[in-house]
Formats: C-alpha cells, structure tokens, sequence
C-alpha cells in the first residue's frame, strides 16, 4: 500500500515496475487461493487507471501497456485461445520500448522467453524473437542474439519442435564460434544434431555431431578430461550408422567410443552395457534382411567375434549354415525361426536406409530429401567418402526447412558420380537433368572450392528438378534471413578436418581392413539364401509429396519438341486404331515411348493420353491433349500430396472429324496404338512410323 501510494506521487517506470510484480506474485497467489480475487482485480483497475493519466510519461504509459499485452497473453494461452494477434501487437510494443533506456530490454527478453515456454507453434511468435534477437545484436553484440536464438532452440527441443530448432539454431553457428563461447558451440552443434536426425536427415545430423565431438575429443586429449556429452555424441553417432545400416563407420565410432569409456569407466555402468546390446541387436535386425549370398557377408562372424558383438556375430553363423559353430547361449534361439523373429522387430520401420557395407572399389551412399533419393557414387576412400558425406550433409541441410508445399522435389532420384580428377574442381551435369558429375582435385579441394561447386550444383538443381511457390532466387534469400540458411551449409564444409580431429585420416574406411588374415570365410550353406525386405519406413518427415511423372527424365520432353497428336485408322474400322504423339527430334520421342513400353512389360504401372473437348469457346473443335502418369490407387499414401508431372498441348483442328472417328473405333476394340511420329517445322508428318 505504501508503494502504490508512493508510485501515485512518483510515477516513473522504476516504481510501476515494482508494483507490476508485485501484483504478479499476488496474480499467482490469488490462483491457489492465498489471496482475494477481487481484491486482485481491483488492484489491476487501479493500475489501468494510472495509464490513462495525461500526466504520465511516455515510458511509463509503454511499459504498461507492455504489462497489459503479457498479462493477456499468458491468460489467453491459460484458456486456450489464439495469441496471434496479441502476439503482433506485443511485438510493436517491445520493438518501441527498445528506444527507451528506462524499459529494461533484458527484462522484456526474459518475459518473452517464459511465454514462450508455454505457447506452441506459433509463427507470430517465431517473428518476435527474430525481433528481439534482431535488436539485441544492434545494441550490444552478434553473440548476444545469438543467445537469444540459442534459448529458444532449447526451448523448442523440450517440445520436439525440430525444424524451428534448426532455423534459429542456424543463427548460432557462426556467432558462437568467438573466443569464450566454446561451451555453446558444442551444445548448438549437438543441437543441431539432434534436430536434424529426428527430421530424418541423417548425414547433416551426423556432420553437426561430428563438429561437436571434435572440440570435445580435442579437450578429452588436451586436458584428460572426459565429457558425458562426448559419450553421449558418440553413441548418438552409432546410432545413425547403424540407421542408415553403415557397418564400417559404426564399427569406427564404437571402436573410439570403448576407448573413451574405458578411460572414464562408463564402459562398466548398466546404461552403457545395454544400449551396446540393444545396437547389436539391431544390426542383426539388418542381416535377417539381406541376401546372405553376398560375399562381404561371409567375412563378418569373426569380425564380430573381435569386437565383442555376440548377437550379429551367432546370427550370421546360424543364417548362414553353421549352427554347429553358435555359443551355447544362443541355442534356444535356434530351435525356432530366428532370421522371422528379427525381421518382425519394430525397428525395421526406423531403418532409413537398407545395409550398406562398405568395400574397395566403387561404392554408393544415399539419402531421402524432400522425397528424392540423393544417391553418390565414388571410389572408396577416406577422401572421397567424406567429400560424398559432405555433398549429402548439404543436401539435407539446404532442404530441411522448407514446408512441404514451399519446394516440391520433383525428381524421384538425382545421382552424382565422384570422378577424380587433376584439373580444378568442378560440379557439372550429367546425361540428364537427374545426373551430376562432381570432379573432384583432392589435393585444392578446400571450403571455398566446395561452396563454389555446391553453387552449380543448388542453381541446376533448384531450376530443372523443384517447383516452388515463389522465384528460388527469392526463397533462398528469404531463408538466409530468417535462419541463416548459408550459414549452416558453410559450417559443413570443413567436415573433412572434424573427422580427422576425431578418428584421424587413416580411419577405415573399408570392410576388409576389419579383417584378419586368419579370419575364417563362413560361405553361405544355408538352404535359403535369406529373405529381403522393402522399406518399412514410412519416411513421414521427408515423404510429404507422392511425385507421379511420365518419364524418368522430363528434360527428354523438351529434347523431342512433341507438338501434338495425330490418329491413324483404316476406313473399314477393322483394326484397333494408332495415336501418333508427333516429335520434331523422332529419336529422342521414341526414347519417351520406349520407356512406357519397358514399364507395361514389367507390370509398372504407365501413361495415360487424355483428349478433352469443349476447351474453347469461341473454338468448338479445338481439344487439348494431355499425357499424364497413370496413378493406381493403392500407391497412393494417406495424408500426403501428390504431385503430377505430365505433358499438353492445345489441337486447333477446323472440325472435329479427326477425333470423332478416332472415339468410334476406339470405342469399337477398347484400345489403341501409341507411337511416335516425326512432324517437320511445317507441321507435316511423316507417316513411315516403326513399330517397335
């Protein structure tokens, strides 16, 4: 009462400050009955009162309306209604107050931050602390609205909130690489991590979780201190091996992780020993799903047996014919179907990626992206498996955050092919306008390089194999903005230098280095060679679009120039009749046709030719024709888009003969003849067709 009388006299921010939390300790009190809800009420009247002052500064009328906006916020989040608009105005009151040095700023930032806690996805929201991060890096550092930014990427863990975690996380990257903020690099970067793999982008998630345990190996190493976070990385790390089924670089971090525990006795705890179980498990999970004819099959028992991996290791010898050779502890397992016990694990519908193992010579690495499969191919090495990490980090990292219908993918695969090479380092395309060639000079290839390679490849790719809601240019622009979108690709580039912090540049890279030269070859004897399985992962976070196309390669559509339709039919309707789709380059048209054909013979489902009338007007006889993919029903996945890529052209015929005839036979056999025809710039066509 004191204060209050006090604040009447003195009215200034400092003294409505304290009334105002003062009433926010009674608001609380009043909630759990401790103190009389009128009397409450009536305490706030009083203070609207003040603000309706003429007397009454500018500052102080704003930093009560600032207290009105937050107390209704955390009201209408407490009853469940829509804080959007309340939002936008609080944003206007906070970007003001920053104009005045009586209004604490860190203040106002630290009641945002608690509302927050509490308020779910909400993009006005998301604004106001680009906003208030915005200000702070104006009026004090980078770092500290990087801070900002940091705060509630930790928020937005708690919920699972994973794509904002990695746009405001994406502010973080840089900044905190300052002297002094070590501690919150590796947490941005572990972060980031795990925001990534629950996205299910597994090779941007691995790439962030490496850069973490560089810096934490780096202080393991330096100061003989062991983490709990570098532990935990690590296994997270295992974890994604073994998700995208990568046995080679699984049994590098497991290796590195043993070391680390038993300097720090984590090795011994029950947490540590069951979760290495569980991975074991898991790997066994992969074998029951291969062909156990493969040759890298057979080495791996004794591979296993060296690293302490009972349940892979007694599988394989079981599956593969040589019970005889399984440990006694694992017996009972035999009596039963143990290949069809683990194939009905759970974890098959977590497998990203099917058994990869990997070996000398040519070998492949791939990843989903917004429904396309990013496939790379290269010579196995240390250097070119990590350039081809680094190519699919990228990837993953470009295409994270853009909602479904923002950027449709609309290639179903994009291959690149690692060549070496002694000139300088370049990206090019390849046959089509889903191959890439990435020439590569190991010996300058540095970040600079990469980014300019990357470059190519974003601007093709962007341009020939998406269709978005605005120019690329701009969509890219605008994701910088918002979330520091090139930031988090450059941070990725110097991958190769984090692996060799951790595991050195000699790691193995290959299965056969795993080998001894005694190991025993456990030849497949079985009587079945085992049973493979189709993706059981419903991909839900990257599988937002069902993309349908008429060709593997639409860039063969603009290659041929078809400019139409024309039928063919004898006058005595004995024979079914033929759709000529006219080319003006024949030879890449019949490679369009030859494609379809190759399809219907293998039961795959085709084309279909649309012709649809009454499309004009003013022109009774003009009908367009369009060639669409056939979509059988049960391909089709509830809950997600479809997107369809298919071909039209208008026909502007005097009259309508032509297709009145073509339906009468039509109609008559229920099918019909496609080929391709050759039409001239004259638009004659050449009626001497091949048939095959």
């Amino acid at each position: 009462l004191k204060l209050k009388e006090y604040a009447n006299m003195h009215t200034t921010v400092h003294t409505i400050e304290l009334m105002a939390n003062i009433l926010t300790n009674l608001e609380n009190a009043a909630r759990v009955g401790l103190f009389d809800s009128e009397r409450f009420g009536k305490e706030i009247q009083d203070l609207k009162t003040i603000k309706e002052r003429e007397d009454l500064s500018q500052a102080s009328r704003l930093f009560l309306e600032l207290f009105f906006s937050e107390h209704r916020l955390l009201q209408m989040v407490q009853y469940a209604q829509d804080p959007t608009l309340e939002l936008k105005k609080l944003a206007e009151l906070i970007e003001t107050s920053a104009n005045y040095p009586d209004i604490s700023f860190d203040a106002q930032t630290t009641i945002v931050e608690m509302i927050g806690r509490v308020i779910d996805d909400n993009e006005e929201y998301e604004k106001l602390i680009d906003k208030i991060s915005e200000i702070s890096s104006l009026r004090k550092s980078e770092v500290e609205g990087a801070i900002i930014h940091f705060n509630r990427a930790q928020t937005l863990i708690d919920k699972q909130q994973y794509k904002p975690v990695v746009k405001h996380l994406g502010h973080c990257v840089q900044a905190f690489m300052k002297e002094g903020y070590e501690t919150e690099l590796v947490k941005t970067y572990g972060y980031m991590g795990i925001a990534f793999y629950n996205l299910e982008l597994p090779y941007s998630a691995k790439a962030y979780l490496v850069k973490a345990a560089s810096i934490l190996v780096k202080e393991f190493f330096t100061q003989g201190t062991i983490s709990h976070l570098l532990i935990t990385v690590l296994w997270k790390l295992c974890e994604i091996e073994l998700m995208i089924g990568r046995l080679v670089m699984y049994l590098n971090w497991r290796e590195l992780l043993f070391i680390i525990a038993h300097n720090g006795q984590e090795i011994e705890s029950k947490e540590f020993v069951e979760k290495d179980i569980l991975f074991d498990g898991g790997w066994a999970c992969h074998f029951a799903a291969v062909d156990l004819t493969r040759e890298t099959i057979s080495v791996l028992p004794d591979i296993f047996a060296r690293c302490d991996m009972p349940i892979s290791e007694n599988y394989l010898k079981y599956a593969l014919g040589y019970q005889e050779s399984v440990d006694e502890k694992f017996v009972n397992l035999i009596t039963d179907d143990w290949g069809k016990l683990l194939r009905q694990q759970p974890i098959h519908k977590q497998f990203l990626n099917p058994l990869n193992i990997a070996e000398e010579g040519q070998t492949t690495i791939s990843t989903l992206a917004k429904g396309c499969r990013f496939t790379v191919r290269y010579e196995n090495s240390v250097r070119s498996q990590l350039v081809a990490e680094t190519f699919l980090a990228t990837v993953e990292t470009l295409l994270a955050t853009f909602v479904t219908l923002e950027l449709v993918v609309m290639s179903p695969e994009i291959q690149v092919e690692i060549a070496p090479t002694d000139e300088q380092s370049e990206m090019e395309r390849g046959e089509n306008e889903n191959q890439y060639v990435f020439n590569v000079n190991y010996g300058t290839l540095d970040g600079e390089t990469y980014w300019r390679c990357f470059a190519f490849f974003m601007a093709y790719f962007m341009s020939l194999n998406t269709v978005s809601s605005e120019d690329v240019i701009d969509l890219i622009a605008q994701r910088h903005e918002k979330e520091k979108i090139m930031d988090r690709i450059i941070a990725l580039l110097e991958l190769n230098n984090a692996v060799y912090n951790v595991l050195g540049d000699k790691f193995k890279y290959s299965i056969r280095q795993w080998e001894n030269a005694n190991d025993k070859t456990y030849v497949c004897k079985a009587d079945t060679k085992g049973e493979t399985l189709t993706d059981q992962n419903p991909h839900t976070e990257q599988r937002g679009v069902q993309t349908f196309s008429i060709s593997s390669t639409m860039e063969w559509w603009d290659k041929a120039g078809w400019t139409g339709v024309c039928f063919m039919y004898d006058q005595r309707f004995a024979t079914p009749p033929i759709v000529g789709l006219a080319f003006k380059n024949l030879e890449a048209g019949k490679r369009i046709i030859h494609e379809w054909k190759e399809k219907i013979a293998k039961g795959q489902s085709s084309v279909e030719l649309h012709l649809i009338r009454g499309i004009d007007k003013q022109h009774p006889s003009w009908y367009r024709a369009c060639v669409a993919p056939e979509i059988p029903l049960d391909h089709i996945t509830e809950g997600q888009y479809i997107a369809v890529m298919c071909r039209k052209h208008t026909m502007t015929p005097n009259d309508t003969s032509n297709l009145d005839n073509f339906e009468r036979v039509y109609s008559r056999f229920g099918n019909c003849q496609l080929v391709a025809v050759a039409i001239d710039d004259q638009m004659h066509v050449n009626m001497n067709i091949d048939f095959s």
